[in-house]
């Protein structure tokens, strides 16, 4: 009797994982690969492949539209699509779209590579920030990198390794008439139609593809890797790093405004995370804090605009570099926001440096240096002490050289001790 009824219970067990497994594998996972390629898009893609296959989902399908981003980051992808016990189909979408750079890497490693009409892949040539080349050993890799997996995917390797060795692209036609992609659709519901019975290899097995009637599922970012793409964005880092400097120098000018070292603090250590997230340039980011720094010490210490020069060499170098293409060929800062941030900070310390020079050449409005130098009127004789009118206020004075000194003549202040002026007569 307890023998049946243990055979029940595995017979139980056994159906409700069968039913959960069938339930699971309804599933097709959507995912949207946008803006920059970096390490918050990375962790969300791969998470999301990862747990497809866990659930022995259908498929996963990433609707892509990128100008490409970090190597470091598309390896990882790239990495986890060529382990992947389900198909992974990408799809350039929408019209517009483009793959470029590390996004074309993905693309061609994808077990279904398709686009849309007006779409374009490739430009992967690695460059650096001002257009330059980048070690040969950086495009060698690239091109082998690129070449195997598209060999490993059957696709066309000679023409594919031309987006890194010539830095072509390709029409959503011409990548299909080459093989670099095996469908155009114009719309996912297309895109769907025609992959229904499609044959895909997935790790030496043949799979059919069997979409229609399956649950759809799009998978968002989670609030985590929203937040950390967008402070990993290289511009958005790049900002965030010169405001926190801004807060702060502020603070430190103005101690106790509590606000602009609380902004500036935080601002740095997001910026430093998301620098941190793009392989940043340790000497880069040396420059723009050593540029910054030049630029406080000319306010408190003017050298007439040298060390303005100087901290504004630093800014531009340090902004040139912050990235290093031996490390990260595909990624740049664009120029109009370095511009952008070089003309601001140039132009508002040169103000400040402007105010500060001109307060300490006005004259000093109190105290006895303010009255020192200032013409009045006697209106009782000096003999030599006296009255004398200056500026609408009446002062006893006496006469610094001694001598007579009538009423109604000009005066001039020469010191003054004790409340007491002492004048000498204007000629």
């Amino acid at each position: 009797m307890e023998k049946n009824k243990f055979k029940l219970f595995v017979l139980v067990i056994f159906v409700f994982e069968f039913l959960l497994v069938t339930s699971l594998a309804e599933k097709i996972y959507i995912l949207e690969i946008s803006g920059t390629i970096n390490q918050a898009m990375a962790d969300y893609v791969t998470r999301n492949i990862r747990e497809a296959n866990l659930e022995n989902a259908e498929a996963v399908i990433i609707v892509m539209d990128t100008p490409g981003g970090l190597m470091k980051s598309m390896e990882d992808i790239v990495k986890e699509i060529m382990n992947s016990e389900i198909p992974i189909i990408t799809f350039v979408y929408p019209s517009g779209a483009k793959a470029g750079s590390a996004g074309s890497f993905i693309v061609v490693a994808s077990h279904v590579a398709a686009m849309a009409p007006g779409t374009t892949i490739g430009s992967a040539t690695p460059i650096g920030l001002q257009g330059e080349k980048v070690p040969k050993k950086v495009i060698l890799y690239a091109e082998s990198f690129i070449k195997s997996i598209a060999e490993k995917r059957g696709r066309n390797s000679s023409a594919i390794v031309r987006f890194v060795r010539e830095g072509i692209s390709f029409t959503e036609k011409e990548a299909l008439n080459y093989n670099v992609i095996d469908l155009v659709a114009n719309d996912l519901k297309e895109l769907f139609d025609k992959l229904e019975g499609y044959e895909v290899k997935v790790n030496d097995k043949v799979l059919i593809l069997k979409l229609k009637g399956k649950d759809i599922e799009i998978r968002k970012m989670n609030f985590k890797e929203r937040f950390l793409k967008l402070i990993s964005e290289p511009s958005i880092a790049y900002i965030l790093f010169i405001i926190g400097l801004y807060g702060i120098i502020f603070e430190l000018a103005n101690p106790g405004a509590i606000l602009p070292g609380v902004v500036g603090g935080i601002s740095i250590l997001l910026a430093l995370y998301g620098l941190s997230l793009l392989n940043a340039n340790v000497i880069g980011i040396g420059l723009i804090l050593l540029s910054l720094i030049l630029f406080l010490a000319e306010i408190f210490t003017p050298t007439h605009g040298l060390l303005t020069i100087g901290a504004s060499i630093s800014l531009i170098l340090g902004s040139l570099i912050l990235f290093d293409i031996k490390k990260e060929p595909y990624l740049y800062i664009p120029y109009d926001v370095i511009y952008a941030v070089i003309f601001f900070t140039v132009g508002f310390f040169l103000l400040i440096l402007f105010l500060v020079i001109r307060v300490r050449k006005k004259k000093v409005a109190t105290g006895k240096e303010a009255i020192v130098g200032k013409m009045g009127i006697v209106i009782e004789d000096l003999k030599p002490e006296g009255l004398v009118r200056i500026d609408g206020e009446i002062w006893k004075a006496i006469s610094a050289k001694g001598d007579h000194i009538k009423k109604g003549e000009r005066v001039r202040v020469v010191d003054i001790k004790n409340l007491t002026l002492y004048v000498e007569k204007v000629r």
